[in-house]
């Protein structure tokens, strides 16, 4: 009985903490929201142009972006694609995602929702492709986060995540200040990290396209299904 009571306030603690974190991130991209699209963040929009670059897009696919912001890579995809598919982002901060909606009106096939990466309210097996650029450093839990990337994607899905990879000795200063100014960042991975990371996910991890400065894209693709007729 003694454990078990323990074991239930060391749970309660620990969802605390994961409340927390949460309130954090929101708090500050709500903060930073209304100057997020300003010319002086361009680096970031740099950043995801590099990723888009990398995605077989294809008409009629559905697309998830994961800490979206304020909805510029959904918007882009839909433009890419001439709105031929369902592009989808989701944020903590509903400061961001009042940005994003005010400014896709003219996109009918772009869809934003507030969801914690680490709990997707999608179906399993909904999207052809995820993006994530910029917010996996964020995640309390990213094998969690990873588990549900997976599920969400269709069998040949593929994620891809962009962000500062610490390999080199430039990443992992960046990881080291990082953590003493924003209480909000949880750590850089390099990747090596990111290989385990995915495999545990079951992500078969692809060669990764070069990425911008320290900016590395992470590619994992879900197993496709086996054909019956070749069995």
């Amino acid at each position: 009985m003694a454990l078990h009571h323990e074991n239930s306030k060391t749970r309660r603690k620990e969802k605390e903490i994961e409340q927390e974190h949460a309130e954090r991130n929101a708090q500050l991209w709500d903060r930073r929201a209304e100057t997020y699209d300003e010319q002086r963040f361009d680096y970031l929009r740099q950043m995801q142009m590099q990723l888009l670059g990398k995605l077989p897009l294809a008409p009629g696919q559905a697309v998830l972006d994961i800490g979206t912001g304020t909805g510029w890579a959904v918007r882009r995809m839909a433009a890419m694609l001439d709105q031929q598919g369902q592009f989808y982002g989701i944020d903590l901060a509903a400061g961001m995602l009042a940005r994003a909606a005010a400014q896709s009106t003219a996109y009918p096939t772009a869809h934003f929702a507030r969801a914690n990466a680490e709990a997707l309210p999608f179906r399993s097996g909904t999207f052809d492709l995820l993006i994530c650029t910029n917010s996996f450093h964020h995640y309390l839990h990213p094998a969690q986060a990873l588990a549900e990337m997976r599920r969400v994607l269709r069998p040949g899905g593929r994620l891809y995540l962009g962000d500062v990879t610490s390999d080199s000795l430039l990443g992992k200063t960046l990881d080291w200040r990082a953590r003493r100014r924003e209480p909000e960042h949880v750590r850089f991975y390099n990747t090596g990290e990111y290989q385990r990371l995915f495999a545990a996910a079951g992500l078969s991890y692809q060669p990764a396209p070069s990425g911008l400065w320290v900016f590395k894209i992470h590619v994992g693709e879900k197993e496709k299904e086996k054909d019956s007729t070749t069995l």
